[in-house]
């Protein structure tokens, strides 16, 4: 492929993906620089040891992995997390009770709803297995 198909591809690519206007945004975005990198980089390069490059590097996989990606939205546990780190200290207890409260009326909403769904149960749970069995209408009018 030559290079003026490659960018004929490139720039199809571009308007199908962001459309005209945000190609030519993307487009301004895009610096190829200035001077000769083969020969500037022993500049900055030299002046640095590769334990020192490969120390920089483990410190950004590290943080990388404690934060976020800022396009990734936080979950509701993350949100409340965030919000209670910010609350002082004697606010803590007052959230520490609420939180207690919701556990508790959930699980008391579970307790009501298992208890609904007994009574309707209960006529069946006490009859014997053949007794739970009789009131099943066989439909016997078909035949091979």
């Amino acid at each position: 492929m030559t290079p003026s198909e490659i960018r004929r591809k490139g720039y199809k690519a571009l308007v199908d993906a962001l459309g005209v206007p945000g190609m030519i945004r993307f487009l301004r975005q895009v610096d190829t620089g200035h001077g000769d990198y083969t020969k500037e980089h022993h500049q900055w390069l030299d002046k640095v040891s590769l334990e020192e490059i490969l120390e920089d590097i483990k410190q950004l996989r590290e943080e990388e992995s404690t934060t976020k990606k800022k396009n990734e939205p936080m979950t509701i546990k993350e949100q409340i997390l965030q919000a209670i780190a910010q609350v002082p200290e004697p606010l803590l207890e007052e959230v520490l009770d609420f939180i207690q409260f919701l556990q508790t009326k959930h699980q008391q909403e579970k307790s009501k709803a298992a208890l609904l769904s007994e009574s309707s149960l209960q006529k069946d749970w006490f009859k014997t297995e053949e007794a739970g069995w009789q009131d099943l209408s066989i439909d016997t009018s078909f035949t091979r």
